[in-house]
């Protein structure tokens, strides 16, 4: 495998362990930088370690409402930092990991009738496998064309850094693929 590619798979998942922590910090060369809040189930008592209770969330969202936080796109932070631009102070952006239901039924309305941007991290096994608990493809492709940011969180939810190389690469390719034929474009991420 050429450098360039490892570097590039090395990056990613970097990138996929940053993303599964409560919320991480991204900053460019030019101290600028966004708080990326990553929430994983809603209003799921029973997964108590992974879910937010109904009205926290909304207590959240209100507060980044009432206290002038710019929530902007996953795809914009990234974006402004690889070009060195400046983001705006008390900048956050909001994803979503696993595409769990709760975040279709109880997040995503909520959400959307905010105006905020989320991205939302699709394995594609369970989606697949039509797992009880988790989104489908119609309801995938549905806030898709509403707005969401789709990205890739592998094919079986595997702990990357544990795989070789090869089978990282396979796990981040497959869900790409399936992701593409399902939604028609490939994930930013």
């Amino acid at each position: 495998m050429n450098f360039s590619l490892k570097l590039l798979v090395s990056i990613f998942l970097s990138a996929l362990f940053a993303i599964n922590c409560f919320s991480v910090t991204l900053a460019s060369s030019k101290s600028s930088s966004a708080v990326v809040v990553v929430y994983h189930r809603f209003n799921e008592p029973a997964f108590e370690s992974t879910s937010i209770r109904l009205e926290q969330f909304k207590a959240h969202l209100s507060e980044l409402k009432k206290n002038q936080y710019n929530v902007v796109s996953l795809p914009e932070i990234v974006s402004s930092i690889n070009l060195g631009r400046d983001l705006p102070d008390r900048t956050i952006g909001l994803s979503v990991d696993d595409a769990y239901r709760s975040f279709y039924d109880v997040a995503w309305p909520l959400l959307k009738a905010a105006k905020m941007p989320v991205t939302l991290f699709v394995s594609t096994d369970v989606v697949d496998r039509q797992a009880p608990g988790y989104m489908t493809w119609d309801q995938i492709r549905e806030v898709q064309k509403e707005g969401v940011t789709i990205g890739s969180q592998t094919k079986s939810h595997k702990h990357l850094p544990l795989l070789s190389l090869g089978d990282a690469k396979m796990e981040i390719d497959k869900a790409n693929i399936r992701i593409a034929t399902e939604l028609g474009k490939n994930p930013l991420y």
